[in-house]
């Protein structure tokens, strides 16, 4: 063992040797000696950015696992999920790879992610328990009360992962979603806010990826806000917490076109979103046959995956639509 995190967490070398033949790797060697294996399963996945999690066992139900990779690059998460322990949401994050030989045994009761560095990386992994026994529980990613950092764009992940609850820490109410509920009011924006529209923008992914630069996420909704097309979400306090960009006319001259809609990183498992663009559905055409645009990045597909649970289908993909590199899906939903 070369490292313990959350004082439970175990961090191995694989040994090894070579001669003529080529090379040998010992999987389950002395140092793994507590673990038994009763379900082994080999994971390939041939694109950068390929994710799973974040999957858990509670501790009342345990299950461990073994993690290493045998081709390419990962960088793998452990949560701590345990809800009385000093660090619990905490997470720690290290790269397995064919190269540095590395290996993790991760007990219940802590969360374990995964996303793959290059492609064609292939995972082992194992588990203590087989069939049914092997069942995890799951959060969704996005969890901001987590705050995974990621360090590709997710180019792959399952339905499964992607439609995740989100942590809940107390009773308050939770919707189909997993989502806890907050009380908001929306109303149209006025410069008093913009400074904190600016914020909840630039620490966002669609901010990261196009308004990183101050002057330009500030000239963007400056402009919006004097044309009146910015709304935001205030809680009981007038606290911004999030807002919706759009244009009642922006599409073919005639159909509205959402251009941003963002919420502060803290409250993103609220249903805010939800809101906003319920508020945009309401109030951007009063055509009982109005149709409603969007793009979305191909780096943001839990947005997507909301989209188009709201209704919003794809009609066309924009290569390098906004900046090089990034490709986007032209969405529509049509009114009734």
């Amino acid at each position: 063992m070369i490292k313990e995190i959350f004082g439970k967490v175990k961090i191995y070398r694989l040994h090894s040797r070579v001669d003529n033949r080529g090379s040998l790797e010992y999987v389950f060697d002395e140092n793994t000696a507590c673990f038994n294996a009763r379900e082994t399963r080999i994971y390939s996945m041939p694109k950068e950015g390929t994710f799973f999690g974040i999957h858990y066992r509670e501790e009342s139900s345990p299950m461990t696992k073994f993690v290493t990779v045998i081709k390419g690059r990962g960088m793998d998460y452990v949560i701590d999920l345990r809800k009385d322990s000093s660090t619990y949401l905490q997470w720690e994050s290290f790269e397995l790879s064919e190269e540095n030989a590395l290996a993790v045994l991760i007990p219940a009761g802590f969360g374990h992610a995964f996303i793959s560095l290059q492609n064609d990386t292939i995972q082992l992994y194992s588990v203590d328990r087989s069939g049914n026994d092997a069942y995890s529980k799951h959060i969704n990613y996005m969890d901001s009360k987590i705050g995974l950092k990621l360090p590709v764009p997710i180019s792959e992940i399952s339905d499964y992962d992607l439609s995740a609850p989100f942590v809940s820490e107390n009773s308050e109410e939770i919707s189909e979603e997993g989502k806890r509920k907050k009380d908001i009011h929306i109303q149209l924006a006025d410069m008093k806010y913009l400074d904190s529209c600016i914020d909840i923008l630039q620490n966002s992914d669609l901010g990261r990826a196009y308004f990183s630069d101050h002057e330009k996420a500030t000239n963007m909704l400056t402009y919006a806000v004097e044309q009146k097309n910015v709304y935001v979400a205030l809680d009981e306090n007038e606290k911004c917490l999030g807002f919706i960009y759009y244009m009642t006319n922006g599409v073919f001259g005639s159909c509205p076109y959402l251009h941003i809609v963002a919420v502060k990183e803290e409250y993103r498992s609220y249903g805010i979103g939800r809101q906003l663009m319920k508020y945009f559905e309401d109030n951007a055409s009063d055509s009982p046959s109005a149709k409603y645009f969007l793009t979305v990045d191909d780096f943001n597909p839990r947005a997507k995956k909301l989209y188009e649970n709201l209704g919003y289908k794809s009609v066309g993909e924009l290569t390098d639509f906004y900046k090089n590199g990034i490709n986007c899906y032209l969405m529509m939903k049509r009114r009734g």
